[in-house]
């Protein structure tokens, strides 16, 4: 369990300094345009922290629609499984019913002398 916790907290280490990283990279890309564009002072800070919150507010923004999309999807799913089953509960449900009604048995076949249905052929016994 310890060796365990161990590799778990390495892990985390070795995440947090990419994160770093890559605002760091973003943070230098946000000033070279501010030198580019001239700016100094206030108009320069602004700008560098509206350039590094930008990129970060439009992932997020992405990333919730994707998460909607996913989410809407799923629910979708669900509902199409959840009819599914209720349709075979329902099904089953008039199954019973009608066995139910007919005593526990299925249903009878129909009687020999109906009118309309054909005679079963008896075969004779006098050996000719």
């Amino acid at each position: 369990m310890k060796r365990i916790m161990g590799i778990v907290v390495v892990m985390g280490a070795l995440a947090a300094p990419t994160a770093a990283h890559a605002q760091d990279r973003v943070a230098r890309s946000c000033e070279g345009q501010a030198v580019a564009q001239g700016l100094q002072g206030d108009e320069r800070k602004k700008f560098v922290e509206d350039c590094v919150k930008g990129p970060r507010k439009q992932a997020k923004g992405n990333a919730t629609d994707k998460t909607r999309e996913r989410d809407a999807a799923r629910k979708a799913a669900v509902e199409k499984r959840n009819a599914a089953v209720a349709e075979r509960k329902r099904v089953t449900a008039e199954a019973q019913k009608k066995r139910a009604a007919t005593g526990g048995t299925r249903p009878a076949a129909p009687a020999a002398n109906d009118g309309g249905a054909q005679q079963p052929v008896q075969k004779s016994t006098n050996g000719g």
